[in-house]
């Protein structure tokens, strides 16, 4: 059987690259957003919210609201939070992923801090239970294409922090 379409031996076919990201970029990526989501299991079931967070002291802190799902699951429990983006266009982006230990923050001196940082919760509804979670374990992934022989760039990264593109705007 033969076919027409492209295949990775053809000159200049994009190749796939997938290339694991440091841990000082994953920190650097996690800084630079604002919106993650956080898998935590519900009633034996796993679920996936989505937060507005913030990093600070080697923890993502989040609001959420007091006696929700998600403050009764997270409390004490191994979680895994993750962000990312992506380029539709070209088949391009990264991701990083937490996974660590969480907990509510009742120290006053923690809570006076983080109360400094831009936790404003997107959700309606009143969002004051704030909750952390330790980078026992951080990881990211990128996958790029570059033509057959081309070798990646500092400036490949830097095209990949900006915002998710959305492949129905228009």
């Amino acid at each position: 059987m033969t076919t027409d379409a492209p295949t990775n031996t053809d000159p200049g076919h994009p190749l796939e690259h997938l290339d694991e990201i440091g841990r000082e970029e994953c920190l650097r990526l996690l800084k630079a957003h604002g919106v993650g989501r956080v898998g935590a299991s519900v009633q034996c079931r796993p679920i996936i919210y989505p937060v507005n967070y913030s990093l600070a002291d080697d923890s993502i802190l989040f609001l959420t609201r007091p006696g929700s799902d998600l403050d009764r699951a997270i409390e004490g429990t191994i979680v895994a939070f993750e962000i990312d983006s992506a380029n539709f266009t070209y088949h391009e982006g990264w991701s990083v992923l937490v996974i660590g230990r969480s907990a509510h923050v009742s120290d006053p001196s923690v809570l006076k801090r983080a109360r400094g940082l831009s936790l404003t919760p997107w959700a309606g509804e009143e969002r004051t239970s704030m909750v952390r979670i330790v980078l026992d374990h951080v990881s990211g992934r990128r996958i790029s294409h570059r033509a057959l022989g081309e070798e990646a760039s500092d400036g490949d990264q830097a095209d990949l922090v900006g915002p998710v593109v959305d492949p129905r705007a228009r």
